[in-house]
């Protein structure tokens, strides 16, 4: 605020301080691609950033309407946050055709199958990483 700029990646002394072990360790939401997102900000332009936002939140709340179980809110949170949009959307048209029918359980169980194996493709853990003590 003090720079007068809209977000931090407009700044001049971006990246500073104040990013110092910013995504070692993560909250309900992880902060591991925090950078990476005001990179895109940056270089893409707001507008792009916010739309590609929206989609992800779109399919996120896809997935708690129609294939949360009880216990799939952090997880399908934590994918949807780390994952690119292609490999969400991927995963999202896949549920669609296969998981549709069946049981709420078993819709939950594929959901989760389906985001773990493309996080697994692209080397990216959805466990949550504790702050170091």
């Amino acid at each position: 605020m003090e720079h007068d700029v809209e977000f931090c990646c407009h700044c001049p002394e971006y990246p500073c301080m104040r990013y110092d072990d910013i995504d070692t360790y993560d909250s309900f939401i992880s902060t591991r691609n925090l950078h990476e997102n005001l990179k895109n900000i940056q270089f893409k332009g707001l507008e792009a950033c916010k739309a590609e936002m929206e989609e992800k939140a779109a399919l996120l709340d896809g997935l708690l309407t129609h294939y949360n179980a009880g216990r799939q809110k952090a997880p399908f949170a934590m994918a949807v946050n780390l994952l690119p949009l292609e490999d969400l959307r991927a995963v999202w048209e896949r549920l669609q055709s296969e998981a549709a029918a069946l049981p709420l359980k078993e819709r939950a169980k594929t959901a989760i199958s389906l985001l773990r194996a493309a996080a697994d493709i692209r080397g990216i853990d959805l466990k949550p990483r504790k702050k170091v003590q």
